[in-house]
């Protein structure tokens, strides 16, 4: 068995019987990202005036968004729990300037859970993350790149 550093364990490849299988249908790209919302209308707001996204199209209960190559649709969903786990899926949307993103929308009434930190680093660039929730507790990201050195604050 492989440890990969997650909690589950991965076996190594038998030769045998885990061969790719030839021809047949592939996964091409990730086509939508679906938000379940207890209100799609009353989400709008935060995601097209707060963070600034486009609406593609709109009929009772469900939402599409512009998310620069991927859907993000908002779905009405009246079974949300009120509180969710911290294993729950999160959006991340890509920033060139995380520091300057960070601070438009926290002035805009973004909460965020976490300021801007570190999450990786290769070859002398930063990868940087800021996480925040929207107004039905999706977590959701923004994420950026810096070059190694001081960071203005």
């Amino acid at each position: 068995m492989i440890n990969r550093g997650w909690n589950t364990a991965l076996t190594e490849p038998d030769p045998d019987t885990d061969t790719e299988p030839q021809g047949g249908p592939m996964l091409s790209r990730v086509e939508m990202v679906l938000l379940f919302v207890r209100d799609a209308q009353a989400s709008l707001p935060f995601y097209r005036e707060t963070l600034g996204m486009r609406v593609k199209s709109m009929s009772p209960g469900w939402i599409e968004l512009d998310g620069g190559g991927v859907t993000v649709a908002l779905h009405t969903h009246v079974g949300i729990p009120q509180k969710r786990g911290e294993a729950m899926p999160k959006v991340i949307f890509a920033t060139d300037d995380i520091d300057d993103t960070y601070k438009v929308l926290k002035h805009r009434g973004v909460r965020f859970v976490s300021a801007p930190h570190q999450v990786h680093e290769t070859a002398g660039v930063v990868g940087m993350a800021a996480e925040f929730q929207d107004p039905d507790g999706n977590m959701l990201s923004i994420y950026g790149t810096t070059r190694r050195g001081p960071r203005p604050l």
